[in-house]
């Protein structure tokens, strides 16, 4: 009873974990490319169902396949978001490659400054 419990558990849970972020994290992803093949790409992200129209600033590292690549999470309002990142290789004819699976985060709020502390008459 114990396996199957667990087993549900490890099934069902991430459906409704989703990762968390704050505006200066990052997205992080695997590429089956060398670091020099992956670097050379540009990258289009997805967000909400909307393409945005600058392609990411992207860093790609490692020594072997499949390499690491990561980039700055544009700026999105503090709720959840389903995200999607494809790669192009930009020789002519570009080819355009397949997006990745969905990604659901929640950009977290990075709290403000507190302004004019100040004392006020008590009731």
């Amino acid at each position: 009873m114990k396996k199957i419990l667990f087993t549900l558990m490890v099934t069902f849970l991430p459906a409704f974990v989703y990762a968390q972020a704050v505006p200066t994290d990052r997205f992080a992803w695997s590429m089956p490319h060398t670091a020099p093949v992956a670097q050379v790409f540009q990258y289009e992200i997805e967000i909400d169902g909307a393409v945005l129209v600058a392609p990411l600033v992207v860093t790609c590292t490692g020594a072997a396949t499949p390499t690491e690549c990561s980039a700055a999470i544009p700026a999105v309002t503090p709720s959840q978001h389903v995200a999607r990142i494809r790669a192009t290789d930009t020789a002519t004819p570009p080819i355009v490659g397949p997006w990745s699976d969905p990604f659901t985060f929640v950009m977290r709020a990075t709290p403000g400054k507190p302004e004019a502390l100040r004392i006020i008459p008590g009731k």
